[in-house]
């Protein structure tokens, strides 16, 4: 059969981005697109051009070009596009091409991100695999959030678990638990037999070692049990970075140095965001070419990325076991750097009381019980009386921070006068203070959040949690904001060198003024918004550009 031939696009009105675009790197950089683009329309099996697609890809190209810095100015958003295209239209096609052709020009990575595991697997498994035969060099690869890791160091703690009160007792277990139903993970399901639970780290354990298994437990041939996995895998807060003795063979670090390699990387919506929240330097935004696809989900995965919740009784019994177990770590450290266990006995007091006396509040106004499971704030406005409560904890809670990372730090600081013995015992506290730490961050942003009323107030409200047989119920305090578009500006877009969001349902009623507030793009008034019919079907609007 002989070869497609390639669309010949009909010329486009200039667009007012242009002006903001060297003419000859504008120039260099469509002469690039429509090679690419003749080439996979040679070589793409099946390929159809489509006016729709020729039109989006070049829409996607000139907002590139016009990559900003985070200290440029003004940030008027002519480095952002709403790019809605119909069912049909080709959006990958288009949007990595313009993506690799802009990264070639401006020397930029590229991070493709989705709101699906289903787009993701067809964008490194399918659809990049073909682009990487046409296009000489492209180098791509997938970022998977840090959960998705074994953690070498957990997994030694793990394995000479000797039964301590500690790390895995029932509060942190229950607060970790609490944290997996906000993102959506699965339930802790029932406990896993002791010798059993061994019997598999031991077995992973030799396979990570002897190289058989790389650390991602997406490689494995049967999905871990969650609670095994809760247990070893990757997590920000106990990890220590280069001053960890597997620093350098793990399986978290060396998937992003890998993927740091790639002129395209696929991510998913939850993991940039959580990475850009945090002061990680795994991704750098002002130096990244984003490209969302699916959208239209963004404003939700990062209402809930930026949503926090905790159990009052469960928290109380945190605090009460953090300070056993950080005075005990501490007493193996220099008397220079061992916490005083007077003072942070009487500093995690403070906060058990005022958290014992919140609690009590809340059992007085009888808001939730076993026949009304949650309940809501109006307008997201608690009690008066409560809001100087959640001040004063918020403030309680940072000196027991400060002296938890007091403890990481002395205890993950190198020190060749110990046995290796010693020092492996010593990185494995740190670990599971880390994990500790982690639970007082989000206990120390939900008081914040509870004592905040903003103009666009955040949604809070408390749901009854019925405890085990012969157990006191427990009530889970919740904060989520209303709309995510001030995270969102504050966060992604005032830091993005370039961001092009796609879908098939952008709009609503013909119009982006839905996705411009949910999203926070409606602070941007130089943004790009077209709208490209699918060609399926027959169009009932005509296809519009703007720049409202």
């Amino acid at each position: 059969m002989p070869s497609p031939e390639p669309l010949t696009p009909p010329i486009a009105a200039a667009s007012p981005l242009e002006a903001h675009i060297s003419p000859e790197k504008l120039e260099e950089a469509r002469t690039r697109l429509e090679l690419y683009y003749a080439q996979v329309a040679v070589a793409w099996p099946g390929f159809i051009a489509r006016p729709g697609q020729h039109q989006m890809m070049h829409a996607a190209l000139l907002t590139f070009l016009c990559a900003q810095s985070p200290n440029d100015e003004p940030r008027d958003g002519r480095n952002l596009a709403q790019l809605e295209a119909g069912t049909g239209t080709g959006k990958t096609v288009a949007y990595c091409l313009a993506a690799i052709v802009a990264s070639e020009i401006l020397d930029k990575t590229v991070i493709v991100s989705t709101a699906t595991v289903a787009l993701q697997e067809q964008l490194f498994h399918k659809d990049l695999p073909r682009l990487a035969e046409i296009i000489p060099g492209l180098k791509f690869d997938i970022l998977k959030g840090r959960g998705r890791y074994i953690c070498a160091s957990r997994l030694d703690g793990a394995l000479h678990d000797d039964g301590q009160e500690g790390m895995w007792d029932e509060a942190l277990q229950d607060a970790m638990a609490d944290q997996r139903r906000q993102s959506g993970g699965a339930s802790a399901g029932v406990p896993r037999d002791n010798a059993e639970a061994t019997l598999w780290f031991k077995n992973v354990s030799k396979r990570l070692h002897d190289g058989s298994w790389n650390g991602d437990m997406d490689t494995l041939t049967k999905p871990p049990d969650p609670t095994d996995w809760r247990q070893v895998q990757a997590n920000a807060h106990a990890c220590t970075g280069g001053r960890c003795e597997y620093f350098k063979s793990c399986a978290f670090f060396k998937a992003r140095r890998q993927a740091a390699t790639a002129t395209l990387q696929v991510a998913n919506h939850a993991l940039i965001l959580a990475t850009l929240q945090s002061d990680s330097t795994l991704i750098d935004p002002s130096n990244t070419l984003f490209v969302f696809d699916e959208a239209h989900h963004l404003p939700e995965i990062a209402g809930n990325q930026f949503s926090y919740r905790a159990r009052l009784g469960t928290s109380i019994k945190l605090l009460a076991s953090l300070r056993t177990v950080a005075l005990r770590h501490g007493r193996a450290l220099p008397p220079s750097t061992r916490p005083d266990p007077v003072a942070f006995a009487q500093s995690i007091t403070e906060c058990t009381d005022k958290l014992a006396l919140l609690e009590g509040l809340l059992q007085h106004a009888a808001l939730v019980h076993a026949n009304k499971t949650a309940h809501r704030f109006t307008h997201g406005q608690i009690p008066a009386e409560w809001v100087p409560e959640c001040e004063q904890l918020v403030a309680l809670l940072r000196p027991v921070c400060k002296v938890v990372e007091g403890v990481i730090s002395a205890l993950t600081e190198p020190d060749e006068a110990l046995s290796p013995a010693e020092r492996e015992e010593r990185a494995r506290a740190g670990v599971e203070l880390g994990v500790y730490l982690g639970q007082l961050g989000t206990l120390s942003q939900l008081f914040q959040a509870w004592a905040t009323h903003d103009k666009v107030p955040w949604a809070k409200w408390i749901e009854f949690v019925a405890g085990p047989a012969g157990s006191p119920p427990d009530s889970m305090l919740c904060a989520s904001p209303m709309t995510a578009a001030q995270h969102l500006s504050k966060n992604l877009w005032k830091n993005v060198s370039a961001a092009v969001c796609t879908s098939a349902t952008l709009t609503a009623c013909g119009s982006f003024d839905f996705f411009d507030r949910l999203s926070g793009m409606n602070r941007y008034p130089e943004r790009t918004a077209l709208m490209v019919a699918s060609p399926l079907t027959t169009p009932n609007r005509a296809n519009c550009i703007s720049l409202p």
